[in-house]
């Protein structure tokens, strides 16, 4: 939300927010006949900006869809998959990147930049200060 610009369009967060990342598209359909891919869903917690993001694991997510569908996948349909070679084995990895983490953690971080700010300042004050304490003594 607060890299996405969603802070500016004065749209706020509270509670969970669930997000899924395409690993691979599969090549089988959902119960319904809908077009499946292979992901991994994330959920991030907002008070205004988030507070903290936590893996789901994988899941099967419907694609072309309006609303972020998936079906959970347990360990015994991920190996029952697998075994009919419908899913890759082993399960291709996946991490978080340095943005989902920075989203994930954006209200620490403001937080701790808001406690941080004053004390860079000060010290940029206090150099220049020396600087010019230092020019007068030299004339």
């Amino acid at each position: 939300m607060f890299f996405s610009g969603e802070a500016a369009a004065g749209r706020m967060r509270f509670g969970d927010h669930s997000t899924l990342h395409k690993i691979q598209d599969v090549e089988f359909t959902g119960p319904k006949g809908e077009k499946l891919y292979l992901a991994y869903k994330t959920t991030t917690k907002f008070f205004i900006l988030g507070v903290n993001i936590t893996e789901q694991g994988y899941v099967l997510a419907v694609k072309d869809s309006d609303e972020q569908g998936y079906y959970p996948l347990k360990d015994s349909q991920i190996k029952e998959f697998q075994n009919e070679g419908s899913l890759p084995n082993p399960l291709p990895n996946y991490k978080l990147t340095i943005f989902d983490y920075a989203l994930g953690y954006s209200l620490w971080i403001v937080i701790f930049l808001l406690i941080i700010f004053p004390y860079i300042i000060n010290f940029f004050k206090r150099k220049e200060k020396n600087k010019s304490d230092s020019e007068t003594v030299a004339r």
